[in-house]
């Protein structure tokens, strides 16, 4: 999708949707905006204030999402990749769709020598304008979680694993008997900090947690493992407890 204003045309170029995350990639030409254009030796990137809500009217938080820039001045472009996080487990796999407004775009500013405590500054180069979208959910792209059981008997209550592009999920059946076996563990001064081990074409690699979701008794910890569909053997790794083997539900 694309809109255009000041000269500057901005482009939704994927969407995409799983349980645990929402993201979205953007591409701003302003190659035909002088102004902007002009300055672009001024500025360490140019920065969209965006406004995100579903179709349901719900603001998703632009600080809390990871947003990755890009700036190609070769080309006049600055490219963005933005991922939300829903608050609660698949908490963004029945949203009807998506609002996401670009009202302004602002140059900041380059600064070799930066001062201790002192951020970028807005420099020229501000764009105003309206550049608006709006999808739904089928025109989205959803990716459905690939389920891994505990091939073998441990004593941390795991219910499963759940594979996504954006992450690998490990489903506390219990979280209350799991706090309990981690103060056991803490008292006896053990390390309490989970990792994921993946074994794959020859090499072994580890991912730390990287959030989680507390719903009830229930516990989701999310590891930064982006593997998905890919063939690798996996294993969740606590001080203190047998390694949870995990294999892909048949």
């Amino acid at each position: 999708m694309v809109a255009v204003d000041q000269d500057v045309s901005v482009t939704l170029e994927r969407i995409y949707v799983d349980d645990i995350e929402l993201g979205f990639t953007l591409a701003i030409d302003y190659s035909k905006n002088q102004e902007m254009v002009k300055n672009e030796d001024l500025v360490e990137e140019f920065w969209p204030r965006i406004s995100i809500k579903t179709t349901d009217g719900v603001s998703l938080d632009e600080g809390s999402m990871r947003i990755t820039p890009h700036l190609d001045t070769a080309n006049h472009v600055m490219s963005y990749f933005m991922a939300a996080y829903p608050t609660n487990f698949a908490g963004y796999a029945t949203i009807a769709g998506l609002n996401i407004t670009i009202d302004k775009i602002s140059g900041f500013e380059k600064n070799e020598n930066p001062e201790p405590g002192l951020s970028t500054v807005e420099v020229l180069a501000v764009a105003k304008g309206n550049w608006n979208f709006t999808v739904a959910n089928k025109d989205m792209e959803k990716f459905a979680g690939i389920s891994y059981k505990q091939k073998n008997q441990s004593e941390l209550p795991v219910a499963e694993g759940i594979a996504y592009p954006s992450g690998f999920v490990v489903k506390i059946s219990d979280a209350e008997k799991h706090l309990a076996l981690l103060r056991q563990r803490a008292k006896e001064g053990k390390d309490n900090s989970w990792r994921l081990r993946v074994e794959q074409n020859g090499e072994t690699n580890y991912y730390e947690w990287d959030r989680g979701f507390q719903e009830g008794n229930i516990t989701y910890g999310i590891f930064d493992y982006t593997g998905y569909k890919e063939d690798a053997n996996i294993y969740l790794e606590q001080e203190g407890f047998d390694d949870v083997v995990f294999q892909v539900a048949q």
